[in-house]
């Protein structure tokens, strides 16, 4: 439903990677972007900002970045954006979604959508997971 409203306006989006260096996270926004741009119709309104690191991902599967508005190549560093000019770069977006996050950014207007991945597992504390588990499971 969020979409359709996103879309139906007309509204500029962005897919923010620029903060994803190594790991897994650089796969998973790698493989999100291409996926887009394989997309038949995907809306013309996309601007992707990445890292070295996924753009590199990008070029290795051949991705079709001429189906993104913009495309560009820019790395961000945690809490180092807020003081670097990144956000002159998301102000005039509607919609942001970062891949993974956190974004280090104030006063953004844009709608701003930030995904995390559960890291307990990879790191031998899913007594964590499960506390969490149970807690929610009880409300």
């Amino acid at each position: 439903m969020v979409w359709g409203f996103i879309l139906a306006r007309k509204s500029t989006i962005l897919i923010n990677a620029s903060n994803l260096h190594c790991g897994g996270g650089v796969q998973v926004a790698s493989s999100f972007i291409y996926e887009l741009s394989l997309l038949h119709d995907l809306p013309e309104n996309i601007t992707c900002l990445v890292s070295s690191e996924v753009a590199k991902n990008l070029h290795q599967v051949g991705c079709d970045i001429s189906k993104f508005f913009v495309y560009e190549i820019y790395d961000t560093f945690g809490v180092s954006s807020l003081w670097s000019g990144f956000l002159k770069k998301l102000k005039n977006f509607d919609v942001i979604f970062t891949v993974f996050g956190p974004l280090y950014v104030v006063g953004l207007k844009a709608i701003n959508i930030v995904g995390f991945a559960q890291p307990f597992e990879d790191t031998g504390r899913s007594d964590i997971l499960n506390k969490y588990a149970q807690a929610f499971s009880n409300t």
